[in-house]
Protein backbone atom coordinates (compact mmCIF):
# COMPACT_ATOMS: atom_id res chain seq x y z
CA UNK A 1 0.00 0.00 0.00
CA UNK A 2 0.92 3.22 -1.11
CA UNK A 3 2.64 5.89 1.90
CA UNK A 4 0.47 8.79 1.61
CA UNK A 5 2.18 12.41 1.13
CA UNK A 6 -0.47 14.56 2.64
CA UNK A 7 -3.78 12.95 4.70
CA UNK A 8 -6.52 14.86 5.83
CA UNK A 9 -8.80 13.14 8.57
CA UNK A 10 -11.89 14.91 8.97
CA UNK A 11 -11.50 18.69 8.69
CA UNK A 12 -14.02 20.95 10.03
CA UNK A 13 -13.80 24.83 9.65
CA UNK A 14 -15.49 27.41 10.88
CA UNK A 15 -15.86 31.52 11.18
CA UNK A 16 -16.13 32.86 14.89
CA UNK A 17 -19.82 33.51 15.70
CA UNK A 18 -21.37 30.86 13.34
CA UNK A 19 -22.68 27.46 13.78
CA UNK A 20 -21.84 26.58 10.16
CA UNK A 21 -19.42 24.68 8.77
CA UNK A 22 -17.17 26.19 5.96
CA UNK A 23 -15.41 22.85 5.18
CA UNK A 24 -17.57 19.97 7.17
CA UNK A 25 -15.67 16.53 7.22
CA UNK A 26 -13.16 16.45 4.39
CA UNK A 27 -11.13 13.61 4.27
CA UNK A 28 -8.33 12.78 1.14
CA UNK A 29 -5.23 11.26 0.55
CA UNK A 30 -2.69 12.50 -1.69
CA UNK A 31 0.66 10.03 -2.82
CA UNK A 32 3.47 11.36 -3.46
CA UNK A 33 3.88 12.71 -7.32
CA UNK A 34 0.04 12.03 -7.79
CA UNK A 35 -1.82 14.96 -9.24
CA UNK A 36 -5.53 15.51 -7.09
CA UNK A 37 -8.08 18.21 -8.22
CA UNK A 38 -10.37 19.76 -6.26
CA UNK A 39 -14.10 21.36 -7.78
CA UNK A 40 -16.61 23.37 -6.97
CA UNK A 41 -18.47 26.26 -6.94
CA UNK A 42 -17.73 29.81 -5.44
CA UNK A 43 -18.03 29.35 -1.52
CA UNK A 44 -17.99 25.46 -1.80
CA UNK A 45 -15.00 25.50 0.44
CA UNK A 46 -11.79 24.61 -2.15
CA UNK A 47 -9.35 27.65 -1.11
CA UNK A 48 -10.22 27.11 2.54
CA UNK A 49 -9.31 23.58 2.31
CA UNK A 50 -6.31 24.60 0.73
CA UNK A 51 -5.49 27.40 3.10
CA UNK A 52 -5.75 25.04 6.26
CA UNK A 53 -2.94 22.91 4.67
CA UNK A 54 -0.86 25.63 4.64
CA UNK A 55 -1.34 27.18 8.34
CA UNK A 56 -3.13 30.43 6.00
CA UNK A 57 -6.79 30.15 7.30
CA UNK A 58 -8.28 33.85 7.02
CA UNK A 59 -9.15 35.68 10.13
CA UNK A 60 -12.27 35.12 12.14
CA UNK A 61 -12.14 31.15 10.61
CA UNK A 62 -11.21 28.19 12.83
CA UNK A 63 -10.38 24.61 12.88
CA UNK A 64 -13.14 23.08 14.73
CA UNK A 65 -12.02 19.23 14.46
CA UNK A 66 -9.74 16.95 11.93
CA UNK A 67 -5.46 16.33 11.17
CA UNK A 68 -3.95 17.69 8.35
CA UNK A 69 -1.02 14.94 8.26
CA UNK A 70 2.24 15.34 5.88
CA UNK A 71 4.69 12.60 5.95
CA UNK A 72 3.14 11.35 8.57
CA UNK A 73 3.38 14.67 10.66
CA UNK A 74 0.47 16.55 12.16
CA UNK A 75 0.99 20.15 10.52
CA UNK A 76 -2.05 21.40 12.86
CA UNK A 77 0.20 20.85 16.02
CA UNK A 78 3.77 22.97 14.73
CA UNK A 79 4.66 26.15 16.30
CA UNK A 80 4.14 28.81 13.52
CA UNK A 81 7.92 28.81 12.68
CA UNK A 82 7.93 25.25 11.98
CA UNK A 83 4.98 25.61 9.76
CA UNK A 84 6.72 28.44 7.93
CA UNK A 85 9.64 26.14 7.42
CA UNK A 86 7.22 23.32 6.05
CA UNK A 87 5.03 25.27 3.68
CA UNK A 88 8.35 27.27 2.47
CA UNK A 89 10.75 23.95 2.46
CA UNK A 90 8.41 21.06 1.74
CA UNK A 91 5.18 22.65 0.32
CA UNK A 92 4.57 24.99 -2.55
CA UNK A 93 1.91 27.50 -3.06
CA UNK A 94 0.07 29.31 -6.15
CA UNK A 95 -1.84 31.43 -5.93
CA UNK A 96 -5.04 33.41 -8.60
CA UNK A 97 -3.59 36.29 -9.05
CA UNK A 98 0.09 36.50 -9.71
CA UNK A 99 0.35 40.97 -9.29
CA UNK A 100 -1.06 40.43 -5.52
CA UNK A 101 1.29 37.68 -4.76
CA UNK A 102 4.47 39.35 -6.58
CA UNK A 103 6.17 42.34 -4.77
CA UNK A 104 6.07 45.15 -7.35
CA UNK A 105 9.14 46.74 -5.88
CA UNK A 106 11.44 43.75 -5.96
CA UNK A 107 13.15 42.34 -8.97
CA UNK A 108 12.61 38.85 -9.84
CA UNK A 109 15.33 37.65 -8.95
CA UNK A 110 15.53 38.71 -5.61
CA UNK A 111 11.62 37.52 -5.31
CA UNK A 112 13.16 34.17 -6.61
CA UNK A 113 16.25 33.49 -4.15
CA UNK A 114 14.57 34.52 -1.16
CA UNK A 115 13.76 30.88 -0.30
CA UNK A 116 16.76 29.48 -1.50
CA UNK A 117 18.48 31.50 1.12
CA UNK A 118 16.45 31.02 3.47
CA UNK A 119 16.23 27.28 3.74
CA UNK A 120 19.18 26.51 1.81
CA UNK A 121 21.69 29.19 2.76
CA UNK A 122 23.14 29.38 -1.17
CA UNK A 123 25.30 31.55 -2.10
CA UNK A 124 24.63 34.42 -4.54
CA UNK A 125 26.12 32.65 -7.52
CA UNK A 126 24.20 29.92 -6.88
CA UNK A 127 20.87 31.17 -6.32
CA UNK A 128 21.35 32.87 -9.78
CA UNK A 129 22.28 29.72 -11.18
CA UNK A 130 19.44 27.71 -9.49
CA UNK A 131 16.90 30.68 -10.29
CA UNK A 132 18.23 30.69 -14.38
CA UNK A 133 17.58 26.83 -14.80
CA UNK A 134 14.37 26.91 -13.16
CA UNK A 135 13.13 30.03 -15.45
CA UNK A 136 14.71 28.07 -18.38
CA UNK A 137 12.67 25.20 -17.66
CA UNK A 138 9.39 27.16 -17.92
CA UNK A 139 10.57 28.69 -21.00
CA UNK A 140 11.19 32.36 -20.01
CA UNK A 141 13.16 34.08 -22.93
CA UNK A 142 16.36 34.98 -21.80
CA UNK A 143 16.18 34.17 -18.05
CA UNK A 144 19.17 35.50 -17.02
CA UNK A 145 17.83 39.03 -18.22
CA UNK A 146 14.54 37.94 -16.27
CA UNK A 147 15.73 38.14 -12.89
CA UNK A 148 16.77 42.06 -13.10
CA UNK A 149 13.24 42.68 -14.27
CA UNK A 150 10.19 43.72 -11.92
CA UNK A 151 7.03 41.93 -12.20
CA UNK A 152 5.07 45.16 -13.93
CA UNK A 153 7.55 44.42 -17.07
CA UNK A 154 5.83 40.68 -17.58
CA UNK A 155 3.03 39.74 -19.20
CA UNK A 156 0.51 37.54 -16.78
CA UNK A 157 1.17 34.33 -18.18
CA UNK A 158 4.75 35.11 -18.04
CA UNK A 159 3.91 36.58 -14.29
CA UNK A 160 2.30 33.37 -13.31
CA UNK A 161 4.52 31.28 -14.91
CA UNK A 162 7.08 33.00 -12.41
CA UNK A 163 5.02 32.40 -9.58
CA UNK A 164 4.87 28.28 -10.56
CA UNK A 165 8.99 28.60 -10.56
CA UNK A 166 9.54 30.06 -7.77
CA UNK A 167 7.04 27.98 -5.87
CA UNK A 168 9.18 25.12 -7.48
CA UNK A 169 12.38 26.16 -6.90
CA UNK A 170 13.11 24.37 -3.35
CA UNK A 171 12.08 21.43 -4.92
CA UNK A 172 8.94 20.79 -3.18
CA UNK A 173 7.12 17.63 -2.21
CA UNK A 174 3.84 18.97 -2.94
CA UNK A 175 2.71 22.11 -5.23
CA UNK A 176 -0.92 23.85 -3.95
CA UNK A 177 -2.08 25.57 -7.03
CA UNK A 178 -5.38 28.02 -6.26
CA UNK A 179 -6.93 28.50 -9.76
CA UNK A 180 -3.48 29.10 -11.31
CA UNK A 181 -4.74 30.21 -14.65
CA UNK A 182 -8.23 31.00 -14.59
CA UNK A 183 -7.16 34.64 -15.79
CA UNK A 184 -5.30 33.61 -18.74
CA UNK A 185 -6.51 32.80 -22.46
CA UNK A 186 -6.31 29.66 -23.29
CA UNK A 187 -3.23 29.71 -25.48
CA UNK A 188 -1.77 30.31 -22.45
CA UNK A 189 -3.02 28.35 -19.97
CA UNK A 190 -2.35 25.29 -21.93
CA UNK A 191 1.56 26.80 -22.44
CA UNK A 192 1.50 27.03 -18.22
CA UNK A 193 -0.28 24.30 -17.55
CA UNK A 194 1.97 21.66 -19.47
CA UNK A 195 5.07 23.40 -18.09
CA UNK A 196 3.69 23.10 -14.21
CA UNK A 197 2.91 19.11 -14.95
CA UNK A 198 6.71 18.53 -16.95
CA UNK A 199 8.23 20.43 -14.01
CA UNK A 200 6.34 18.37 -11.54
CA UNK A 201 6.79 14.87 -13.20
CA UNK A 202 10.67 15.83 -13.35
CA UNK A 203 10.84 17.00 -9.69
CA UNK A 204 8.55 14.15 -8.56
CA UNK A 205 6.15 17.09 -7.10
CA UNK A 206 3.14 16.17 -5.78
CA UNK A 207 -0.22 18.69 -7.48
CA UNK A 208 -3.26 19.29 -5.71
CA UNK A 209 -5.35 21.53 -8.53
CA UNK A 210 -7.95 23.75 -7.08
CA UNK A 211 -10.32 24.88 -9.97
CA UNK A 212 -13.50 25.96 -11.59
CA UNK A 213 -12.77 24.23 -14.76
CA UNK A 214 -13.83 20.63 -14.94
CA UNK A 215 -11.71 20.58 -18.51
CA UNK A 216 -8.65 21.39 -16.60
CA UNK A 217 -9.06 19.17 -13.89
CA UNK A 218 -9.81 16.31 -16.36
CA UNK A 219 -7.02 17.16 -18.96
CA UNK A 220 -4.25 17.22 -15.99
CA UNK A 221 -5.70 15.18 -12.72
CA UNK A 222 -5.67 11.53 -12.10
CA UNK A 223 -8.50 11.97 -9.18
CA UNK A 224 -10.76 14.53 -8.22
CA UNK A 225 -13.06 15.94 -4.82
CA UNK A 226 -15.76 17.87 -5.36
CA UNK A 227 -16.91 19.91 -2.76
CA UNK A 228 -20.63 21.62 -2.48
CA UNK A 229 -21.38 24.31 0.23
CA UNK A 230 -18.28 22.86 2.55
CA UNK A 231 -19.39 19.27 2.29
CA UNK A 232 -17.72 16.56 -0.50
CA UNK A 233 -19.87 15.83 -2.37
CA UNK A 234 -17.83 12.23 -4.18
CA UNK A 235 -14.04 12.01 -4.82
CA UNK A 236 -12.32 8.99 -6.88
CA UNK A 237 -10.45 8.69 -10.13
CA UNK A 238 -11.29 11.17 -12.70
CA UNK A 239 -12.85 8.80 -15.69
CA UNK A 240 -15.13 7.68 -13.06
CA UNK A 241 -16.29 10.54 -11.03
CA UNK A 242 -16.43 13.44 -14.16
CA UNK A 243 -16.81 10.73 -17.40
CA UNK A 244 -19.02 8.29 -15.41
CA UNK A 245 -20.61 10.85 -12.49
CA UNK A 246 -22.97 9.27 -10.46
CA UNK A 247 -24.17 11.49 -7.85
CA UNK A 248 -26.90 14.48 -9.39
CA UNK A 249 -24.51 17.28 -8.16
CA UNK A 250 -22.09 16.29 -10.56
CA UNK A 251 -23.90 15.77 -13.24
CA UNK A 252 -25.27 19.12 -13.00
CA UNK A 253 -21.92 20.79 -13.18
CA UNK A 254 -21.31 18.76 -16.39
CA UNK A 255 -24.26 19.66 -17.91
CA UNK A 256 -23.64 23.37 -17.19
CA UNK A 257 -20.73 23.30 -19.04
CA UNK A 258 -20.91 25.91 -22.19
CA UNK A 259 -21.69 24.18 -25.33
CA UNK A 260 -23.75 24.84 -28.59
CA UNK A 261 -25.93 22.41 -28.87
CA UNK A 262 -29.25 23.54 -29.55
CA UNK A 263 -28.12 26.93 -29.35
CA UNK A 264 -29.76 28.86 -32.52
CA UNK A 265 -28.01 32.19 -34.06
CA UNK A 266 -29.57 35.12 -35.74
CA UNK A 267 -30.60 35.42 -39.20
CA UNK A 268 -28.67 37.78 -41.90
CA UNK A 269 -30.22 40.64 -42.57
CA UNK A 270 -30.00 43.18 -45.05
CA UNK A 271 -31.12 46.21 -43.36
CA UNK A 272 -27.91 49.30 -42.65
CA UNK A 273 -25.65 47.83 -39.72
CA UNK A 274 -25.84 49.42 -36.73
CA UNK A 275 -22.52 49.49 -35.75
CA UNK A 276 -19.82 49.78 -38.62
CA UNK A 277 -16.32 50.46 -38.51
CA UNK A 278 -13.65 50.68 -41.31
CA UNK A 279 -9.51 50.38 -41.46
CA UNK A 280 -9.82 51.59 -37.13
CA UNK A 281 -5.99 52.13 -36.34
CA UNK A 282 -5.59 52.21 -32.35
CA UNK A 283 -2.04 53.06 -31.48
CA UNK A 284 -0.42 53.85 -27.95
CA UNK A 285 2.19 56.46 -27.11
CA UNK A 286 5.33 54.23 -26.14
CA UNK A 287 7.85 54.70 -23.52
CA UNK A 288 10.69 57.55 -24.96
CA UNK A 289 14.10 56.52 -24.76
CA UNK A 290 16.42 59.52 -24.18
CA UNK A 291 14.92 63.13 -22.89
CA UNK A 292 15.49 64.59 -26.18
CA UNK A 293 13.70 61.80 -28.80
CA UNK A 294 10.96 61.86 -30.04
CA UNK A 295 7.88 59.40 -28.99
CA UNK A 296 7.09 56.48 -30.91
CA UNK A 297 3.26 55.03 -31.44
CA UNK A 298 2.70 51.29 -30.54
CA UNK A 299 0.07 50.03 -32.58
CA UNK A 300 -2.19 48.34 -30.89
CA UNK A 301 -5.27 47.62 -34.02
CA UNK A 302 -4.16 47.36 -37.75
CA UNK A 303 -7.19 48.35 -40.39
CA UNK A 304 -9.86 46.50 -38.15
CA UNK A 305 -13.21 46.42 -40.61
CA UNK A 306 -16.10 45.32 -38.72
CA UNK A 307 -20.26 46.07 -39.14
CA UNK A 308 -22.54 44.54 -36.03
CA UNK A 309 -26.63 44.35 -37.08
CA UNK A 310 -29.30 45.09 -35.00
CA UNK A 311 -30.00 42.16 -31.91
CA UNK A 312 -26.31 40.31 -33.43
CA UNK A 313 -24.05 38.93 -31.43
CA UNK A 314 -20.19 39.04 -32.62
CA UNK A 315 -17.56 37.62 -30.46
CA UNK A 316 -14.37 38.92 -30.54
CA UNK A 317 -11.75 36.12 -29.15
CA UNK A 318 -7.71 36.36 -29.32
CA UNK A 319 -5.11 35.42 -26.52
CA UNK A 320 -4.29 38.34 -24.21
CA UNK A 321 -2.97 41.77 -25.88
CA UNK A 322 -4.36 40.76 -29.18
CA UNK A 323 -6.76 44.08 -29.35
CA UNK A 324 -9.89 42.40 -27.83
CA UNK A 325 -10.15 45.06 -25.31
CA UNK A 326 -8.91 47.80 -26.95
CA UNK A 327 -11.38 47.50 -30.24
CA UNK A 328 -14.58 47.85 -27.39
CA UNK A 329 -12.73 50.32 -25.99
CA UNK A 330 -12.37 52.53 -29.16
CA UNK A 331 -15.94 51.76 -29.70
CA UNK A 332 -16.87 53.97 -26.61
CA UNK A 333 -14.01 56.65 -27.78
CA UNK A 334 -11.67 55.01 -24.38
CA UNK A 335 -8.86 54.70 -26.91
CA UNK A 336 -6.41 56.62 -28.91
CA UNK A 337 -7.58 56.38 -32.52
CA UNK A 338 -4.79 56.80 -35.42
CA UNK A 339 -7.39 56.18 -38.29
CA UNK A 340 -10.29 54.89 -39.82
CA UNK A 341 -14.07 55.75 -38.82
CA UNK A 342 -16.29 54.38 -36.26
CA UNK A 343 -19.97 55.04 -36.88
CA UNK A 344 -23.02 54.11 -35.17
CA UNK A 345 -26.20 54.35 -37.17
CA UNK A 346 -24.99 56.14 -40.00
CA UNK A 347 -23.12 59.05 -37.95
CA UNK A 348 -19.71 59.02 -36.96
CA UNK A 349 -18.49 59.06 -33.76
CA UNK A 350 -15.51 61.01 -34.68
CA UNK A 351 -18.29 64.20 -36.01
CA UNK A 352 -20.53 63.92 -32.93
CA UNK A 353 -21.16 67.14 -30.48
CA UNK A 354 -20.66 67.21 -27.42
CA UNK A 355 -24.64 66.56 -26.57
CA UNK A 356 -24.34 63.62 -29.10
CA UNK A 357 -21.41 61.87 -27.17
CA UNK A 358 -23.69 62.06 -24.28
CA UNK A 359 -26.52 60.40 -25.71
CA UNK A 360 -23.99 57.81 -27.31
CA UNK A 361 -23.06 57.19 -24.21
CA UNK A 362 -26.25 56.20 -23.15
CA UNK A 363 -27.35 54.13 -26.50
CA UNK A 364 -23.64 51.94 -25.92
CA UNK A 365 -23.18 50.51 -22.50
CA UNK A 366 -20.31 48.18 -21.02
CA UNK A 367 -20.25 45.28 -18.68
CA UNK A 368 -16.82 44.65 -17.20
CA UNK A 369 -15.10 41.70 -16.41
CA UNK A 370 -15.03 41.81 -12.59
CA UNK A 371 -18.20 43.83 -11.35
CA UNK A 372 -16.82 44.34 -7.68
CA UNK A 373 -13.72 46.15 -9.11
CA UNK A 374 -16.45 48.69 -11.10
CA UNK A 375 -19.17 48.70 -8.28
CA UNK A 376 -18.72 51.40 -5.69
CA UNK A 377 -18.24 49.47 -2.81
CA UNK A 378 -19.88 52.75 -0.85
CA UNK A 379 -23.07 52.65 -2.71
CA UNK A 380 -26.24 50.83 -2.44
CA UNK A 381 -26.54 49.01 -5.30
CA UNK A 382 -30.44 50.91 -6.44
CA UNK A 383 -27.43 53.88 -6.60
CA UNK A 384 -25.33 52.34 -8.74
CA UNK A 385 -28.05 51.15 -11.15
CA UNK A 386 -29.52 54.17 -11.68
CA UNK A 387 -26.65 56.34 -11.61
CA UNK A 388 -26.46 56.95 -14.94
CA UNK A 389 -30.42 58.42 -15.07
CA UNK A 390 -30.53 61.85 -15.38
CA UNK A 391 -33.62 64.44 -15.36
CA UNK A 392 -35.87 62.06 -13.76
CA UNK A 393 -38.12 62.15 -10.94
CA UNK A 394 -37.28 60.48 -7.65
CA UNK A 395 -40.05 58.25 -8.11
CA UNK A 396 -39.45 57.41 -11.82
CA UNK A 397 -35.66 57.13 -10.82
CA UNK A 398 -36.75 54.09 -8.26
CA UNK A 399 -39.19 52.37 -10.84
CA UNK A 400 -36.68 51.93 -13.50
CA UNK A 401 -34.29 50.76 -11.02
CA UNK A 402 -36.54 48.04 -9.96
CA UNK A 403 -37.45 46.86 -13.05
CA UNK A 404 -34.15 46.68 -14.19
CA UNK A 405 -33.33 44.56 -11.29
CA UNK A 406 -36.25 42.64 -11.45
CA UNK A 407 -35.40 42.05 -15.30
CA UNK A 408 -31.83 40.15 -14.50
CA UNK A 409 -33.06 38.45 -11.79
CA UNK A 410 -32.81 40.67 -8.32
CA UNK A 411 -36.18 41.22 -6.98
CA UNK A 412 -36.61 42.74 -3.68
CA UNK A 413 -33.93 43.40 -0.92
CA UNK A 414 -31.39 44.02 -3.82
CA UNK A 415 -31.66 47.63 -4.11
CA UNK A 416 -30.38 48.18 -0.63
CA UNK A 417 -27.75 46.26 -0.18
CA UNK A 418 -24.12 47.16 -0.56
CA UNK A 419 -21.80 45.15 -3.33
CA UNK A 420 -20.11 43.29 -0.93
CA UNK A 421 -23.02 41.38 0.52
CA UNK A 422 -23.45 39.72 -3.07
CA UNK A 423 -22.46 36.83 -4.65
CA UNK A 424 -20.05 36.99 -7.85
CA UNK A 425 -22.77 36.22 -10.12
CA UNK A 426 -24.85 38.93 -8.42
CA UNK A 427 -23.02 41.31 -8.71
CA UNK A 428 -22.08 40.43 -12.76
CA UNK A 429 -26.48 40.49 -12.58
CA UNK A 430 -26.27 44.08 -10.86
CA UNK A 431 -23.72 45.07 -13.34
CA UNK A 432 -25.97 44.50 -16.53
CA UNK A 433 -28.68 45.93 -14.86
CA UNK A 434 -26.74 49.39 -15.03
CA UNK A 435 -25.84 48.62 -18.43
CA UNK A 436 -29.62 47.82 -19.64
CA UNK A 437 -31.79 50.70 -17.35
CA UNK A 438 -30.71 53.16 -20.43
CA UNK A 439 -32.37 51.26 -22.84
CA UNK A 440 -28.38 51.04 -24.95
CA UNK A 441 -28.71 49.63 -28.65
CA UNK A 442 -25.24 47.72 -28.02
CA UNK A 443 -23.36 46.29 -25.17
CA UNK A 444 -20.03 45.89 -25.36
CA UNK A 445 -19.31 42.71 -22.79
CA UNK A 446 -15.77 42.53 -21.79
CA UNK A 447 -15.03 38.84 -20.25
CA UNK A 448 -18.42 38.93 -18.59
CA UNK A 449 -18.40 35.58 -16.97
CA UNK A 450 -14.76 34.40 -16.95
CA UNK A 451 -14.91 35.38 -13.25
CA UNK A 452 -17.81 33.00 -12.52
CA UNK A 453 -18.21 29.23 -11.99
CA UNK A 454 -19.60 27.07 -14.67
CA UNK A 455 -23.12 27.08 -12.72
CA UNK A 456 -23.56 30.77 -12.32
CA UNK A 457 -21.82 31.37 -15.48
CA UNK A 458 -24.27 29.09 -17.12
CA UNK A 459 -27.12 31.21 -15.08
CA UNK A 460 -25.65 34.73 -16.94
CA UNK A 461 -25.29 33.80 -20.40
CA UNK A 462 -28.87 32.63 -20.37
CA UNK A 463 -29.97 36.11 -18.74
CA UNK A 464 -28.41 37.95 -21.45
CA UNK A 465 -29.59 35.87 -24.50
CA UNK A 466 -32.87 36.82 -22.62
CA UNK A 467 -32.31 40.09 -22.47
CA UNK A 468 -31.92 40.20 -26.41
CA UNK A 469 -34.65 38.53 -27.50
CA UNK A 470 -37.04 40.93 -24.96
CA UNK A 471 -35.22 44.29 -26.02
CA UNK A 472 -33.18 43.91 -28.60
CA UNK A 473 -30.01 44.31 -27.79
CA UNK A 474 -26.78 44.05 -30.11
CA UNK A 475 -23.68 42.42 -28.43
CA UNK A 476 -19.82 43.02 -29.10
CA UNK A 477 -19.09 40.16 -26.68
CA UNK A 478 -15.16 39.81 -25.73
CA UNK A 479 -14.11 36.50 -24.44
CA UNK A 480 -11.28 33.86 -24.54
CA UNK A 481 -13.40 30.91 -23.46
CA UNK A 482 -14.39 29.25 -26.69
CA UNK A 483 -17.02 27.15 -25.27
CA UNK A 484 -18.80 30.35 -24.01
CA UNK A 485 -18.53 32.10 -27.74
CA UNK A 486 -19.53 29.08 -29.29
CA UNK A 487 -23.29 29.12 -26.51
CA UNK A 488 -23.58 33.17 -27.64
CA UNK A 489 -22.55 34.12 -30.44
CA UNK A 490 -23.72 34.69 -34.36
CA UNK A 491 -20.60 35.40 -35.90
CA UNK A 492 -16.94 35.30 -34.57
CA UNK A 493 -13.77 37.24 -35.36
CA UNK A 494 -10.68 36.05 -34.25
CA UNK A 495 -7.90 38.76 -33.38
CA UNK A 496 -4.10 38.17 -33.13
CA UNK A 497 -1.40 40.73 -32.71
CA UNK A 498 -4.04 43.36 -33.82
CA UNK A 499 -5.22 41.83 -36.82
CA UNK A 500 -8.21 39.95 -38.41
CA UNK A 501 -7.12 36.87 -38.79
CA UNK A 502 -10.06 34.83 -39.56
CA UNK A 503 -14.06 35.47 -39.57
CA UNK A 504 -17.12 34.64 -39.91
CA UNK A 505 -20.64 32.69 -39.07
CA UNK A 506 -20.01 30.82 -35.92
CA UNK A 507 -21.14 27.22 -37.43
CA UNK A 508 -18.57 28.04 -40.17
CA UNK A 509 -15.44 29.00 -38.35
CA UNK A 510 -16.33 26.80 -35.26
CA UNK A 511 -16.90 23.99 -37.90
CA UNK A 512 -14.20 24.59 -40.73
CA UNK A 513 -11.73 26.37 -38.83
CA UNK A 514 -8.92 27.54 -41.80
CA UNK A 515 -6.21 30.10 -40.17
CA UNK A 516 -3.65 28.00 -38.08
CA UNK A 517 -3.92 30.75 -35.35
CA UNK A 518 -7.69 29.57 -35.13
CA UNK A 519 -6.76 26.56 -35.13
CA UNK A 520 -4.15 26.38 -32.11
CA UNK A 521 -6.63 28.71 -30.42
CA UNK A 522 -9.41 25.80 -30.74
CA UNK A 523 -6.88 22.73 -30.15
CA UNK A 524 -5.69 24.44 -26.70
CA UNK A 525 -9.07 24.11 -25.39
CA UNK A 526 -9.81 20.99 -22.82
CA UNK A 527 -13.28 19.94 -22.91
CA UNK A 528 -15.80 17.42 -21.17
CA UNK A 529 -18.11 16.73 -23.73
CA UNK A 530 -21.61 14.44 -23.31
CA UNK A 531 -20.93 10.77 -24.55
CA UNK A 532 -24.20 8.50 -24.52
CA UNK A 533 -24.47 8.03 -21.03
CA UNK A 534 -21.67 9.75 -19.55
CA UNK A 535 -18.94 11.95 -20.64
CA UNK A 536 -15.61 11.78 -22.94
CA UNK A 537 -12.92 13.94 -21.96
CA UNK A 538 -10.15 16.05 -24.50
CA UNK A 539 -9.17 18.01 -27.08
CA UNK A 540 -11.20 20.01 -29.96
CA UNK A 541 -11.08 17.57 -32.69
CA UNK A 542 -10.59 19.73 -35.91
CA UNK A 543 -11.28 18.85 -39.32
CA UNK A 544 -8.25 18.32 -42.23
CA UNK A 545 -7.04 21.88 -42.90
CA UNK A 546 -8.68 23.44 -45.65
CA UNK A 547 -6.49 23.40 -48.82
CA UNK A 548 -5.78 27.09 -49.18
CA UNK A 549 -2.41 28.58 -50.26
CA UNK A 550 -1.15 31.82 -48.97
CA UNK A 551 -2.32 31.52 -45.33
CA UNK A 552 0.40 34.09 -43.78
CA UNK A 553 1.66 35.02 -40.53
CA UNK A 554 0.30 38.54 -40.00
CA UNK A 555 3.75 39.85 -39.73
CA UNK A 556 4.05 39.15 -43.35
CA UNK A 557 0.55 41.43 -43.81
CA UNK A 558 -1.92 39.64 -46.33
CA UNK A 559 -5.56 39.89 -46.86
CA UNK A 560 -8.78 38.40 -45.43
CA UNK A 561 -9.81 36.54 -48.72
CA UNK A 562 -13.25 35.21 -48.76
CA UNK A 563 -14.13 31.66 -48.17
CA UNK A 564 -18.08 30.95 -48.65
CA UNK A 565 -20.47 32.74 -47.21
CA UNK A 566 -19.35 35.05 -45.18
CA UNK A 567 -16.07 33.40 -43.83
CA UNK A 568 -12.55 35.05 -44.26
CA UNK A 569 -8.97 34.02 -43.52
CA UNK A 570 -6.46 36.11 -44.27
CA UNK A 571 -3.87 34.72 -46.64
CA UNK A 572 -0.81 36.44 -48.90
CA UNK A 573 -1.89 39.55 -50.83
CA UNK A 574 -2.07 38.14 -54.56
Amino acid sequence: MTTSLLSIEGLRIGFAGSDRLAVNGIDLAIAPGERLGVVGESGSGKTLLARAILGLLPPGAQRRAGRILFNGQDLTTLSPAALRHVRGRHIGMVFQEPMVSLNPALTIGRQLGEGLILHEGLSAAEVRRRSVEMLDAFRMVDAAACLDKYPHEFSGGMRQRIMIASALLLRPALLIADEPTTALDVIVQKQVLDLTLAACRELGTALLLITHDLGVVADCCERVLVMRHGDPVTQGPVDTVLLRPSDPYTRQLLHSLPRRQGVETALPTTTPPLLSIKDLRVAYPARRHGLFRRPTARPALHGIDLSLARGETLALVGESGSGKTTLGRAILGLAPVAGGHVTLDGRSIATLSAPERRSLARRVQMVFQDPFSSLDPRWRIARIVGEGLTGVTAAERATRVAAALSDVGLGDGFADRFPHELSGGQRQRVAIARAIIMKPDLIVADEPVSALDVTVQAQVLALLKDLQRRHGFSYLFISHHLGVVEQVADRVMVLYRGHVVEEGARDDLFDRPTHPYTRRLMAAVPEILPDGDGFRAGHRPLPDPVPLPGLTPVEQGGVLTPLQGGHRVRCAAP
